[in-house]
């Protein structure tokens, strides 16, 4: 951005000309090159924006009676957030974002609401730093049904705690192998937020989370 004294032979300028854009700020005149808005998206935020297009467009397909089954099913299960709030969504909502689950772990999608409840959260989760990376380990439960849905937030300093909203999903794994390891991680603190997703039903369970250091 550049200061600017008499622009385009006036006292002040405003708008877009020739691929640059004049204002003044604070009395100060100045010009920055024009750019238009800018929303990067990474290859699986484009793959999970179509699945949820898709499953949208299916609800409505589905028929009356299944698409009453799930408002019904909406009603008596309100969604916890990450912060433990709970808020209720819509028949379609739920339909959607179970679907796009399923689907995005390499299962099969569903057309009726799920019966059972809900997975328990992982056993004894424990996160620890090695060289160039971290592990992630479990209690396993004897079950093979269920996938570890893992998300990594880092690298920062100790001191900074890291939300799930600022993580990125790193892998699903079967939950019967019971260690998660994550390398040519650069050197910091990471915190990794995990939680247990049924492959029937998409249902999953709260988030845990552990921090370590890669060194």
């Amino acid at each position: 951005m550049a200061k600017l004294t008499g622009p385009l032979h006036s006292t002040e300028a405003r708008g877009r000309m020739n691929g640059l854009v004049y204002n003044t700020w604070r009395g100060t005149s100045y010009v920055k090159a024009a750019c238009g808005p800018c929303q990067p998206r990474s290859s699986r935020q484009l793959a999970i924006r179509a699945l949820s297009t898709r499953f949208v467009r299916g609800f409505q397909a589905l028929g009356q009676a299944a698409i009453d089954a799930w408002n019904v099913y909406a009603s008596a299960h309100p969604e916890i957030d990450w912060t433990g709030n709970s808020r209720r969504i819509t028949g379609s909502n739920w339909f959607t974002r179970l679907n796009v689950r399923l689907v995005d772990m390499g299962q099969a999608p569903i057309t009726d609401p799920p019966a059972v409840p809900a997975p328990d959260p992982l056993l004894g989760l424990t996160v620890a730093g090695i060289t160039d990376g971290i592990t992630v380990t479990w209690a396993t439960d004897g079950t093979s049904d269920k996938q570890v849905d893992l998300w990594l937030a880092g690298p920062y300093t100790e001191a900074v705690a890291a939300k799930l909203p600022g993580a990125k999903h790193n892998l699903y794994q079967g939950i019967e192998s019971n260690l998660i390891t994550c390398d040519a991680l650069q050197k910091g603190f990471y915190t990794a937020f995990a939680r247990v997703i049924d492959e029937a039903t998409g249902l999953d369970s709260t988030w845990q989370s552990g921090k370590a250091e890669a060194k």
